[in-house]
């Protein structure tokens, strides 16, 4: 588990979980998502964005 619902908010959410870099977020249908957290094109990290 990466945090109790009430706790994530509609900004991207930097969460580490067995050593793997994750962006949790809310997608436009309003769906829970995640991906590493990192941009390739930027070499910065997802979690920084605000959508």
């Amino acid at each position: 588990m990466v945090c109790h619902s009430q706790e994530f908010k509609k900004t991207p959410l930097a969460a580490t979980i067995a050593v793997t870099n994750l962006v949790v977020f809310h997608t436009e249908s309003n769906q829970v998502a995640a991906l590493e957290n990192h941009c390739a094109h930027r070499n910065t990290p997802l979690s920084k964005g605000n959508k």
